[in-house]
């Protein structure tokens, strides 16, 4: 697994006028040249940037550079192979997930056990061989020691994690949920209880990120707006919540915490716990796991794909001539949640600055039950300060 789970690259500045937050600047050093970067290379060099420019979310990033790679080079790719890179993709996101929670909790030599399992998942599957290397390459995994080896990760999720059978979660009503995040010392029930203490109640209700078609895509990202929209979507000039929260809101585990009355922080947080559970099951499926649907058939000069990685929405898009990229265009999970007027910055409009101390708390948990892997610099001034 990839040891860095941290994005440090957001800078909030928050301004205030009687004792409440009036504006809420983001500001950014994610490299905006990574697109640049990647023009006139040859498809070996895109991993490799990739790990430079997005320390987190790497599997998610390489897994979906090479599907739109072999697509753009017409490269069919073996299923065996595929499959395997899907389940690494899905242990990024379960190890990712953890360690948020763990952070939070201040308990990270709790969760080694379950780390070191995940790490011989991840050796069942390739054994120490590079996962995500451009070129047709054979790769037998072994799909019966993953299996052998998920079951002893599964007996000590249910019990550290949860602490219930992973089946139950989604069949607790709400007094049953109220009851288990306070009465439980499971991993996870303590991150919500944690995240609970520090609720910001954002009076915000923001559109979730919807599954846009592979055309609109393409009629997007070939305007002369693209360019903007990588940095800066929207749809219909309507900024869009991706992530978690996004993917389970209609579960009915989280229906049932809205009805138990969690508020914005809590029931965000909540739905990351479900999304954790859900990333579990797909592990279970192992052999049967779905790889992402690409944009067409696999042909030369182009190539699609958008999937849900541990922070949300990720789409890549590749043009190669000559042999060389001639554009690559990434739209990350951040670029949404964390616009000027994303769902980040919209909730903390109207926060309280009386006590700093506990609005610098109910700041941090805000940004992680949107996107866990965030740890944004804070700043609180005067509106008068604004320049």
């Amino acid at each position: 697994m990839e040891s860095s789970i941290t994005d440090k690259s957001f800078h909030l500045v928050l301004y205030h006028q009687d004792e409440q937050v009036t504006k809420v600047q983001v500001h950014s050093t994610r490299p905006l040249e990574i697109q640049n970067i990647m023009i006139g290379r040859p498809p070996e060099d895109v991993c490799p940037l990739l790990a430079k420019c997005f320390l987190v979310d790497s599997f998610a990033q390489k897994n979906a550079a090479l599907l739109v790679l072999n697509q753009a080079y017409g490269q069919q790719i073996d299923r065996s192979l595929q499959k395997a890179r899907a389940l690494l993709v899905y242990l990024e996101q379960v190890a990712q997930q953890i360690q948020g929670f763990a952070q939070v909790v201040s308990s990270m030599e709790r969760i080694q056990t379950g780390l070191q399992g995940l790490n011989r998942l991840e050796g069942a599957l390739f054994g120490g061989l590079p996962a995500f290397q451009f070129g047709s390459r054979q790769v037998k995994p072994d799909f019966g020691a993953f299996q052998e080896e998920l079951q002893v990760f599964l007996s000590w999720f249910d019990q550290e994690v949860l602490g219930l059978d992973r089946t139950l979660l989604d069949r607790l009503v709400s007094e049953q949920l109220v009851d288990w995040v306070q009465h439980s010392e499971a991993l996870g029930p303590l991150y919500l209880k944690a995240q609970q203490a520090n609720e910001l109640k954002p009076k915000v209700e923001f559109p979730q990120l919807p599954w846009i078609s592979i055309p609109d895509w393409h009629k997007t990202l070939d305007s002369p707006e693209a360019i903007h929209f990588s940095y800066l979507p929207t749809i219909q000039e309507q900024c869009q919540e991706t992530g978690p929260f996004a993917r389970q809101q209609q579960t009915s585990a989280v229906q049932q915490a809205a009805k138990a009355g969690f508020g914005a922080v809590g029931i965000r947080s909540f739905a990351q716990i479900v999304d954790l559970v859900a990333g579990v099951n797909h592990l279970e499926q192992a052999q049967d796991v779905m790889s992402p649907h690409l944009g067409g058939k696999p042909s030369a000069g182009s190539g699609f794909v958008q999937l849900e990685a541990t922070r949300g929405r990720l789409v890549h898009r590749v043009l190669v001539s000559a042999d060389k990229i001639s554009q690559y265009q990434i739209i990350a999970p951040a670029e949404w949640n964390f616009h000027p007027k994303g769902v980040v910055t919209q909730g903390l409009l109207g926060a309280s600055t009386k006590d700093r101390e506990v609005l610098t708390g109910q700041i941090n948990a805000w940004c992680r039950s949107i996107d866990l892997l965030a740890e944004p610099q804070i700043q609180i001034k005067p509106l008068d300060n604004l320049r």
